[in-house]
Protein backbone atom coordinates (compact mmCIF):
# COMPACT_ATOMS: atom_id res chain seq x y z
CA UNK A 1 0.00 0.00 0.00
CA UNK A 2 1.30 3.80 -0.61
CA UNK A 3 2.94 5.62 2.53
CA UNK A 4 0.20 7.18 4.57
CA UNK A 5 2.34 10.65 5.04
CA UNK A 6 2.40 11.73 8.50
CA UNK A 7 1.05 15.49 9.47
CA UNK A 8 4.92 17.25 8.67
CA UNK A 9 4.79 15.03 5.31
CA UNK A 10 1.54 16.09 4.49
CA UNK A 11 1.65 20.08 5.14
CA UNK A 12 5.16 19.99 3.16
CA UNK A 13 3.49 18.17 0.08
CA UNK A 14 0.81 20.20 -0.27
CA UNK A 15 2.31 23.73 0.20
CA UNK A 16 4.44 22.29 -2.49
CA UNK A 17 1.73 20.85 -4.74
CA UNK A 18 -0.33 24.38 -4.68
CA UNK A 19 2.72 26.58 -5.29
CA UNK A 20 2.74 28.22 -1.92
CA UNK A 21 6.27 27.14 -0.90
CA UNK A 22 9.12 26.70 -3.67
CA UNK A 23 10.24 23.04 -3.85
CA UNK A 24 12.46 21.41 -0.87
CA UNK A 25 13.52 18.40 0.39
CA UNK A 26 10.06 16.44 -0.28
CA UNK A 27 10.25 13.35 -1.96
CA UNK A 28 6.67 13.26 -3.94
CA UNK A 29 6.22 14.31 -7.19
CA UNK A 30 5.50 17.47 -8.07
CA UNK A 31 2.19 18.54 -9.73
CA UNK A 32 0.05 15.79 -8.45
CA UNK A 33 -3.54 14.99 -8.69
CA UNK A 34 -5.34 14.64 -5.86
CA UNK A 35 -8.28 11.96 -5.51
CA UNK A 36 -10.30 11.71 -2.46
CA UNK A 37 -11.85 8.59 -1.99
CA UNK A 38 -14.91 7.97 -0.21
CA UNK A 39 -16.74 4.49 0.04
CA UNK A 40 -20.62 3.69 1.62
CA UNK A 41 -21.28 0.31 3.25
CA UNK A 42 -24.65 -0.99 4.31
CA UNK A 43 -25.55 -3.74 6.95
CA UNK A 44 -28.55 -5.49 6.60
CA UNK A 45 -30.75 -5.51 9.42
CA UNK A 46 -32.30 -8.90 8.40
CA UNK A 47 -29.43 -11.01 7.65
CA UNK A 48 -27.05 -13.24 9.96
CA UNK A 49 -24.56 -12.29 10.41
CA UNK A 50 -24.59 -8.91 9.41
CA UNK A 51 -21.93 -8.55 6.93
CA UNK A 52 -21.60 -5.11 4.81
CA UNK A 53 -21.33 -4.97 1.76
CA UNK A 54 -20.34 -1.40 -0.71
CA UNK A 55 -23.33 0.96 -2.20
CA UNK A 56 -21.83 3.78 -3.10
CA UNK A 57 -17.84 4.71 -4.35
CA UNK A 58 -17.52 8.53 -4.52
CA UNK A 59 -14.66 10.46 -6.08
CA UNK A 60 -13.20 13.51 -6.01
CA UNK A 61 -10.45 15.44 -7.83
CA UNK A 62 -7.85 18.47 -8.09
CA UNK A 63 -5.26 18.68 -10.67
CA UNK A 64 -2.87 20.84 -8.61
CA UNK A 65 -0.83 21.94 -12.53
CA UNK A 66 -4.28 23.81 -12.90
CA UNK A 67 -3.57 25.90 -9.96
CA UNK A 68 -0.31 27.06 -11.49
CA UNK A 69 -1.26 30.28 -12.59
CA UNK A 70 -4.61 30.62 -11.18
CA UNK A 71 -4.62 32.18 -7.62
CA UNK A 72 -6.89 30.93 -4.69
CA UNK A 73 -9.57 33.92 -4.61
CA UNK A 74 -11.73 34.37 -1.82
CA UNK A 75 -12.56 31.72 0.70
CA UNK A 76 -10.29 29.56 -2.05
CA UNK A 77 -13.42 29.94 -4.59
CA UNK A 78 -11.27 29.78 -8.10
CA UNK A 79 -9.77 26.23 -6.88
CA UNK A 80 -12.58 24.71 -5.40
CA UNK A 81 -14.43 25.33 -8.57
CA UNK A 82 -11.48 23.28 -10.60
CA UNK A 83 -12.42 19.86 -8.49
CA UNK A 84 -14.56 17.44 -10.11
CA UNK A 85 -16.72 14.40 -8.39
CA UNK A 86 -18.15 11.37 -9.50
CA UNK A 87 -20.27 8.61 -8.00
CA UNK A 88 -20.48 5.22 -8.78
CA UNK A 89 -23.17 3.45 -7.44
CA UNK A 90 -23.24 -1.07 -7.98
CA UNK A 91 -26.56 -1.36 -9.89
CA UNK A 92 -27.88 -4.20 -7.64
CA UNK A 93 -27.93 -1.30 -5.34
CA UNK A 94 -30.56 0.78 -7.77
CA UNK A 95 -33.81 0.20 -5.46
CA UNK A 96 -31.96 -0.27 -2.08
CA UNK A 97 -33.26 2.40 0.28
CA UNK A 98 -33.04 2.15 4.80
CA UNK A 99 -33.75 3.52 7.19
CA UNK A 100 -30.37 3.24 9.32
CA UNK A 101 -29.54 7.17 11.06
CA UNK A 102 -26.49 8.10 12.29
CA UNK A 103 -27.11 8.79 15.63
CA UNK A 104 -24.39 11.25 16.29
CA UNK A 105 -26.13 14.11 13.98
CA UNK A 106 -29.14 12.50 13.85
CA UNK A 107 -29.20 12.02 9.84
CA UNK A 108 -30.35 9.65 7.64
CA UNK A 109 -27.47 7.19 6.29
CA UNK A 110 -28.62 6.68 3.56
CA UNK A 111 -28.07 9.64 0.61
CA UNK A 112 -27.13 7.52 -2.18
CA UNK A 113 -29.93 9.13 -4.47
CA UNK A 114 -28.73 12.67 -2.41
CA UNK A 115 -25.51 13.93 -4.98
CA UNK A 116 -25.47 17.16 -5.45
CA UNK A 117 -22.31 17.56 -8.03
CA UNK A 118 -23.49 15.72 -10.93
CA UNK A 119 -25.22 12.42 -12.75
CA UNK A 120 -24.54 8.87 -10.32
CA UNK A 121 -23.13 6.14 -12.53
CA UNK A 122 -24.66 2.48 -12.05
CA UNK A 123 -22.17 -0.03 -12.93
CA UNK A 124 -21.73 -3.97 -12.65
CA UNK A 125 -20.40 -5.15 -9.78
CA UNK A 126 -17.52 -6.82 -11.03
CA UNK A 127 -16.73 -3.83 -12.77
CA UNK A 128 -16.42 -1.40 -10.23
CA UNK A 129 -12.64 -2.27 -10.23
CA UNK A 130 -12.14 -1.81 -13.56
CA UNK A 131 -14.57 1.51 -13.21
CA UNK A 132 -12.56 2.84 -10.45
CA UNK A 133 -8.99 1.80 -12.16
CA UNK A 134 -10.07 4.04 -14.98
CA UNK A 135 -11.05 7.13 -12.94
CA UNK A 136 -7.50 7.16 -11.37
CA UNK A 137 -5.51 6.28 -14.76
CA UNK A 138 -4.96 9.79 -15.93
CA UNK A 139 -3.06 10.12 -19.07
CA UNK A 140 -0.01 12.94 -18.98
CA UNK A 141 -0.09 15.35 -21.63
CA UNK A 142 2.77 17.05 -20.66
CA UNK A 143 5.09 13.61 -20.48
CA UNK A 144 7.46 13.18 -23.66
CA UNK A 145 6.26 9.50 -24.78
CA UNK A 146 8.05 7.43 -27.61
CA UNK A 147 6.07 6.68 -29.92
CA UNK A 148 5.71 2.81 -29.40
CA UNK A 149 6.28 2.56 -25.25
CA UNK A 150 3.46 2.63 -22.68
CA UNK A 151 1.00 5.67 -21.97
CA UNK A 152 2.22 7.35 -18.72
CA UNK A 153 0.13 8.82 -15.98
CA UNK A 154 -0.51 11.58 -13.99
CA UNK A 155 0.64 11.01 -9.99
CA UNK A 156 -1.95 10.87 -7.81
CA UNK A 157 -2.24 11.19 -4.32
CA UNK A 158 -5.02 9.35 -2.55
CA UNK A 159 -7.08 11.68 0.19
CA UNK A 160 -8.97 9.62 2.30
CA UNK A 161 -11.04 10.74 6.21
CA UNK A 162 -10.17 7.97 8.34
CA UNK A 163 -7.79 5.96 6.35
CA UNK A 164 -6.10 3.24 7.85
CA UNK A 165 -4.41 -0.49 6.64
CA UNK A 166 -7.87 -1.79 6.47
CA UNK A 167 -8.75 0.40 3.63
CA UNK A 168 -6.61 -0.59 0.88
CA UNK A 169 -7.64 -4.86 1.79
CA UNK A 170 -11.55 -3.70 1.37
CA UNK A 171 -10.85 -1.76 -1.85
CA UNK A 172 -9.24 -4.99 -3.12
CA UNK A 173 -11.80 -7.68 -1.64
CA UNK A 174 -15.15 -5.55 -2.98
CA UNK A 175 -14.00 -3.40 -5.38
CA UNK A 176 -11.28 -5.82 -7.10
CA UNK A 177 -8.41 -3.14 -7.36
CA UNK A 178 -5.00 -3.26 -5.76
CA UNK A 179 -3.53 -0.10 -5.21
CA UNK A 180 0.11 -1.80 -5.28
CA UNK A 181 -0.70 -2.58 -8.83
CA UNK A 182 -1.07 1.40 -9.66
CA UNK A 183 2.67 2.72 -9.43
CA UNK A 184 1.51 6.39 -10.24
CA UNK A 185 -0.07 5.96 -6.96
CA UNK A 186 2.22 7.80 -4.70
CA UNK A 187 1.24 8.54 -1.12
CA UNK A 188 -1.94 8.83 0.87
CA UNK A 189 -2.83 11.70 3.24
CA UNK A 190 -5.68 11.21 6.14
CA UNK A 191 -7.35 14.27 6.47
CA UNK A 192 -7.75 13.02 10.27
CA UNK A 193 -4.16 12.84 10.14
CA UNK A 194 -3.85 15.91 8.74
CA UNK A 195 -6.52 17.73 11.03
CA UNK A 196 -5.59 16.54 14.36
CA UNK A 197 -4.56 19.05 17.19
CA UNK A 198 -2.92 18.58 20.50
CA UNK A 199 -6.67 18.77 21.92
CA UNK A 200 -8.24 15.99 20.10
CA UNK A 201 -4.96 13.55 20.80
CA UNK A 202 -5.72 14.05 24.73
CA UNK A 203 -8.98 12.90 24.42
CA UNK A 204 -8.15 10.67 22.05
CA UNK A 205 -10.50 11.75 19.00
CA UNK A 206 -9.92 12.10 15.92
CA UNK A 207 -11.93 14.87 13.96
CA UNK A 208 -14.85 14.06 12.35
CA UNK A 209 -15.62 15.39 8.78
CA UNK A 210 -19.05 17.47 9.84
CA UNK A 211 -16.73 19.34 12.63
CA UNK A 212 -14.18 20.52 9.87
CA UNK A 213 -17.19 21.23 7.67
CA UNK A 214 -18.36 23.56 10.32
CA UNK A 215 -14.82 25.31 10.96
CA UNK A 216 -14.20 25.89 7.39
CA UNK A 217 -17.71 27.48 6.81
CA UNK A 218 -19.10 24.33 4.62
CA UNK A 219 -22.89 23.72 4.95
CA UNK A 220 -23.69 20.15 6.42
CA UNK A 221 -25.98 18.73 3.73
CA UNK A 222 -26.61 15.20 2.67
CA UNK A 223 -23.70 13.48 4.05
CA UNK A 224 -23.23 10.38 4.17
CA UNK A 225 -23.39 10.24 -0.01
CA UNK A 226 -20.12 8.99 -1.14
CA UNK A 227 -19.47 11.68 -3.47
CA UNK A 228 -20.54 14.33 -1.44
CA UNK A 229 -18.55 13.12 1.11
CA UNK A 230 -15.19 13.03 -0.92
CA UNK A 231 -16.09 16.31 -2.48
CA UNK A 232 -16.32 17.66 1.13
CA UNK A 233 -12.84 16.39 2.19
CA UNK A 234 -11.14 17.60 -0.44
CA UNK A 235 -12.67 21.24 -0.10
CA UNK A 236 -11.43 20.97 4.01
CA UNK A 237 -8.35 19.84 2.62
CA UNK A 238 -7.59 22.68 0.35
CA UNK A 239 -9.00 25.48 2.40
CA UNK A 240 -6.92 24.11 5.33
CA UNK A 241 -4.02 24.01 3.97
CA UNK A 242 -4.55 27.93 2.16
CA UNK A 243 -5.75 28.85 6.22
CA UNK A 244 -2.72 27.53 7.47
CA UNK A 245 -0.12 28.98 5.09
CA UNK A 246 -2.28 32.53 5.37
CA UNK A 247 -2.13 32.28 9.37
CA UNK A 248 1.43 31.01 9.82
CA UNK A 249 2.41 34.22 7.61
CA UNK A 250 0.46 36.54 9.98
CA UNK A 251 1.72 35.10 12.88
CA UNK A 252 5.57 35.24 12.13
CA UNK A 253 5.90 38.11 10.24
CA UNK A 254 2.59 40.13 10.18
CA UNK A 255 2.48 39.87 6.37
CA UNK A 256 -1.70 39.75 5.85
CA UNK A 257 -1.25 39.88 2.46
CA UNK A 258 -2.46 36.00 1.53
CA UNK A 259 -5.03 36.53 4.84
CA UNK A 260 -6.98 39.52 3.42
CA UNK A 261 -6.99 38.01 -0.44
CA UNK A 262 -8.12 34.70 0.68
CA UNK A 263 -9.54 35.06 3.79
CA UNK A 264 -10.95 38.26 4.20
CA UNK A 265 -11.94 39.13 7.84
CA UNK A 266 -9.98 36.60 9.04
CA UNK A 267 -13.04 34.22 8.37
CA UNK A 268 -13.63 31.12 6.31
CA UNK A 269 -16.86 30.83 4.29
CA UNK A 270 -16.30 27.38 2.09
CA UNK A 271 -19.79 27.49 1.43
CA UNK A 272 -18.92 29.79 -1.59
CA UNK A 273 -16.87 27.39 -2.77
CA UNK A 274 -19.22 24.79 -2.65
CA UNK A 275 -22.05 27.01 -4.59
CA UNK A 276 -19.53 27.79 -7.07
CA UNK A 277 -18.70 24.60 -7.73
CA UNK A 278 -22.19 23.32 -8.27
CA UNK A 279 -22.57 26.41 -11.23
CA UNK A 280 -19.34 25.20 -12.84
CA UNK A 281 -20.53 21.20 -12.88
CA UNK A 282 -24.32 21.77 -12.99
CA UNK A 283 -24.62 24.67 -15.45
CA UNK A 284 -27.04 26.85 -13.75
CA UNK A 285 -27.39 29.58 -11.71
CA UNK A 286 -29.08 28.30 -8.64
CA UNK A 287 -28.88 25.28 -6.85
CA UNK A 288 -30.60 22.92 -4.13
CA UNK A 289 -28.77 24.71 -1.53
CA UNK A 290 -28.53 28.06 -2.30
CA UNK A 291 -29.88 29.58 0.21
CA UNK A 292 -29.79 33.75 1.75
CA UNK A 293 -28.90 32.47 4.96
CA UNK A 294 -26.16 30.61 3.78
CA UNK A 295 -22.84 31.74 5.80
CA UNK A 296 -22.23 34.94 6.72
CA UNK A 297 -20.68 37.34 4.58
CA UNK A 298 -17.13 38.43 5.99
CA UNK A 299 -16.47 42.26 6.49
CA UNK A 300 -12.99 43.44 5.24
CA UNK A 301 -10.09 44.01 7.50
CA UNK A 302 -10.37 47.98 7.45
CA UNK A 303 -6.74 48.62 9.16
CA UNK A 304 -4.03 46.54 10.26
CA UNK A 305 -2.69 49.47 12.69
CA UNK A 306 -5.56 48.29 15.32
CA UNK A 307 -3.06 46.00 17.25
CA UNK A 308 -5.22 45.13 19.37
CA UNK A 309 -8.11 43.94 17.22
CA UNK A 310 -5.55 42.02 15.44
CA UNK A 311 -4.82 40.07 18.97
CA UNK A 312 -8.61 39.46 19.05
CA UNK A 313 -9.10 37.90 15.98
CA UNK A 314 -6.27 35.65 15.71
CA UNK A 315 -7.54 34.17 19.37
CA UNK A 316 -10.79 33.99 17.34
CA UNK A 317 -9.00 31.62 14.48
CA UNK A 318 -7.23 29.47 16.22
CA UNK A 319 -9.65 27.19 16.58
CA UNK A 320 -8.24 26.01 12.81
CA UNK A 321 -4.52 25.78 13.92
CA UNK A 322 -2.70 23.82 16.61
CA UNK A 323 -0.16 25.46 18.53
CA UNK A 324 0.37 28.86 20.92
CA UNK A 325 0.03 32.38 19.20
CA UNK A 326 3.60 34.25 19.38
CA UNK A 327 3.32 37.57 17.94
CA UNK A 328 6.34 40.15 18.34
CA UNK A 329 5.00 44.18 17.72
CA UNK A 330 7.52 46.39 16.93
Amino acid sequence: MPPILSTTEAHCCLSEAFYLSTPTHCPLPRDPILACIDLEWHKPKDVTPRIRFLTEIGISTLDTRVLRSTKPGQYGVEWLCQMQAFHFRPIDCRDLHYDNIDKRRNIPLDAADKFLFGTSTFVEREELGITLTAALSIADNEATVAFDSSPVYRNIILVGQGWNACEATMIKEHIGLNLDALPFVTAIIDTQILFMKSADEEKKQKPGLARLMEEYGVELLHLHNGANDAVYTLVVLVLGTLWRDAYDKVRDSMDWERMTATFPGMQCVGEKGIEALKRKILGRDRVENDREDVGREPTELESVDNIEMIFRMLRNAQKRVDGPICLTVE
